[in-house]
């Protein structure tokens, strides 16, 4: 019971100047799995999680259910899509953690990020 998880990050972004000239911000964000089990059986439930690392000094948009659309900027929200899955199995929404806001250096509002 495997599937492709495509995840989209389409909003990885420093929250000030000083993460930009960083040179160990490379890679801002380094993703792990974990099921719920370490096998599944036919009919079984079965959770995957995404675990994402995000260094300290940036930022993922949230999701679409939490982000904020300013008056002149509509951040790209977060997605996790599956790509592909094999027969029979049932694929639900994706869960997101709870979004806090951030200061940018772009708005005087704050912007809803992991």
């Amino acid at each position: 019971m495997l599937f492709a998880i495509h995840l989209f990050f389409l909003s990885i972004a420093p929250q000030s100047s000083l993460a930009q000239t960083d040179p160990t911000a490379a890679n801002p964000v380094s993703a792990e799995t974990a099921w719920s089990v370490d096998r599944a059986r036919p009919g079984e439930e079965v959770a995957l999680a995404i675990v994402l690392n995000i260094k300290e000094g940036f930022h993922i948009n949230a999701d679409e259910r939490q982000i904020k659309i300013f008056e002149d900027f509509k951040p790209y929200p977060t997605k996790v899509q599956v790509v592909d899955a094999a027969e029979g199995v049932t694929i639900e929404n994706a869960r997101f953690p709870q979004a806090k806001p951030i200061k940018v250096d772009y708005s005087d509002e704050a912007l809803m990020s992991f």
